[in-house]
């Protein structure tokens, strides 16, 4: 397993950024949208009167943009482990899996857009191996 260090770390990570990737994108709410702050300050007689309405931020550590930049950065990590795995003569489908992965990481959107293309038209079938005679 030592010999192997490279394809099973960036394996853990691409995933963990796969993960992130798909988290923000398809669990974590959207965040919310500012309204529109107004305020009026009112003095009559003397007496000051503050109307409007307060800006609501989201101050949660995990916002969604947070989660998707943590993904990014994550397969942005494991790209060069893959490559290492590559140099290393590792076994070739760690180094696929880790490239394949990562990448899914970084464009999650792009890549279920273009995975659902070449689901439907058929062309997904063309990188199959096919049967020996």
């Amino acid at each position: 397993m030592r010999e192997r260090w490279a394809g099973i770390a960036g394996i853990v990570i691409a995933l963990l950024g796969l993960t992130a990737s798909v988290v923000a994108e398809h669990v974590m709410d959207e965040p919310l949208r500012a309204k529109l702050a107004g305020a009026v300050d009112l003095s009559v007689g003397g007496v000051s009167v503050r109307l409007g309405t307060p800006e609501q931020t989201s101050k949660s550590f995990f916002s969604r943009q947070r989660v998707r930049r943590a993904g990014t950065v994550l397969g942005l990590a494991a790209l060069p482990l893959a490559i290492v795995s590559w140099a290393r003569r590792e076994r070739a489908w760690w180094g696929f899996g880790t490239c394949s992965f990562a990448v899914a990481a970084i464009a999650w959107q792009t890549f279920v857009v273009v995975f659902a293309l070449l689901l439907l038209t058929g062309a997904i079938f063309e990188f199959v191996p096919r049967e020996r005679d």
